[in-house]
């Protein structure tokens, strides 16, 4: 399997992480299933997010995303106005944003970064602070950091977790193989693709919920669902794994690279299709983002304001170019 790229997601807990160059863009979500919203092309916003290792987006308490650019950390706001920035921690005497591969604000609204070198920094009181060092922690690049419980879940060499107190403990799956997909949410768990499987992690500990065969298609992402489903994008469309575990498949035959289930419907990406949203049970598109070079994009973020933000795999910055007269209702969970 090919590690997807949640964040973003990677929107981690709604997205996935990709290598390659990173660009931020945001719609307004439609009001209904029903509306009708041509396609439209989109306008460049900020000027020149700068490449970065990987697609990285995540949402924020109030509203808005928190991207990487050349600049710094950048917090756009929810109506696509100027972003407010934050000096990228300097480890090294190199502060470059291509340094930079996994983002995540945790459930107290600090920021947290990890690194190509295998580095990781939460911000607080306005300054970073390392929180792994040689001989502690992480010994590859950081491609994901989420929450669960009162912990930060990492995956790099392996997957690790760091407690409020700093102490870092390497988390054994079920499997020797590679994490190739992660997600995590504070209260609902966390899910590894690993070994041909996909585990869920809770109060009970590791269990399988779904097993590739022979003819199953790639993990590209997971997200945590509502009433305690488990969403797992694919090469060949999304399964969904509800509570009692019976596997439901949409999409079909197009590549799903990042997800945002929601309390009343979704939203995803697909390599075919564009961004298509599901409400009353049927998928719909939205956008096609003909210009965006959908094989890139790989996070996906919806707010609480009902703003979807994506991340893609090229330079620059673009918001939607169409609005709603109101935002579909978005819970404030996975």
């Amino acid at each position: 399997m090919a590690w997807p790229g949640s964040a973003t997601g990677i929107a981690w807990g709604m997205g996935c992480l990709l290598l390659g160059m990173a660009s931020v863009g945001k719609l307004d979500a439609p009001a209904s299933p029903d509306l009708d919203l041509p396609e439209q092309p989109l306008r460049r916003i900020f000027e020149r997010v700068s490449p970065s290792p990987a697609a990285l987006l995540t949402k924020q308490p109030g509203g808005g995303v928190v991207t990487v650019s050349r600049r710094g950390v950048e917090r756009l706001d929810p109506d696509g106005g100027e972003s407010r920035r934050i000096a990228l921690p300097d480890s090294d005497g190199r502060a470059r944003a291509g340094r930079f591969t996994a983002i995540h604000v945790d459930p107290r609204g600090a920021l947290w970064l990890g690194t190509e070198q295998g580095a990781v920094f939460e911000r607080q009181d306005s300054a970073w602070l390392p929180r792994s060092s040689v001989g502690r922690g992480p010994k590859g690049p950081i491609r994901a950091i989420a929450s669960f419980g009162d912990d930060r879940w990492v995956v790099s060499d392996s997957l690790w977790r760091v407690g409020p107190e700093g102490i870092w403990m390497r988390v054994p799956l079920p499997t020797l193989a590679a994490v190739d997909a992660f997600a995590a949410d504070p209260e609902a768990g966390v899910l590894a693709a690993s070994g041909g499987r996909v585990w869920r992690y809770d109060a009970a500990g590791w269990r399988a919920i779904w097993r590739s065969t022979g003819t199953t298609p790639d993990v590209l992402c997971l997200a945590l669902g509502p009433e305690a489903s488990a969403w797992i994008g694919t090469d060949d469309g999304l399964a969904e794994v509800d509570a009692s575990g019976e596997v439901h498949w949409s999409l079909r035959g197009e590549r799903v690279t990042a997800l945002a289930p929601l309390a009343t419907g979704a939203f995803a990406i697909s390599d075919r299709r564009g961004l298509v949203t599901r409400f009353a049970g049927a998928w719909r598109q939205v956008t096609s983002f003909r210009e965006l070079a959908l094989r890139d994009v790989a996070a996906l973020a919806v707010t609480e304001g009902g703003s979807v933000w994506l991340a893609r795999g090229h330079q620059g910055t673009y918001v939607g170019g169409f609005t709603s007269p109101a935002p579909p209702s978005v819970s404030s969970g996975p």
